[in-house]
């Protein structure tokens, strides 16, 4: 099965300058989790999850309607840059799903993510 049977082809961005208030606001707009940080308008540097807001909000904090004007505040002073993940895995569309989670696997032995869990989502079992 290649990458491109199961990838998204319309994706929201954020640019590195935009401040996290305005990346918290796309995420709740379109009921996404995560997105994609590019530089110069197209060139992709790095990616902000929901979860990378934790340490200025809290887990319980994420809706819109919890969020304190201190917290608003704070947010509107922090870039995106500041916080995204900028070491990414990238793949091709015509790689397959196989060798992408294989990569993944690689990278990923003895890691975690920045909140200390595995990946969230993977399609196979870890490749022997």
């Amino acid at each position: 099965m290649l990458v491109r049977y199961w990838m998204a082809t319309s994706l929201k961005t954020v640019a590195e300058d935009m401040n996290l208030e305005d990346a918290l606001n796309l995420m709740h707009q379109y009921k996404i989790r995560r997105l994609p940080v590019v530089k110069d308008g197209h060139k992709l540097c790095g990616i902000i999850a929901l979860s990378d807001l934790y340490p200025y909000l809290g887990p319980h904090d994420v809706s819109r309607a919890d969020i304190s004007e201190e917290e608003i505040t704070r947010l509107r002073e922090i870039r995106v840059a500041d916080v995204m993940t900028k070491s990414l895995i990238t793949c091709n569309k015509r790689d397959t799903i196989w060798d992408y989670h294989r990569i993944r696997y690689i990278r990923s032995v003895g890691q975690h993510n920045q909140n200390g869990d595995r990946w969230e989502t993977d399609l196979f079992p870890n490749p022997s």
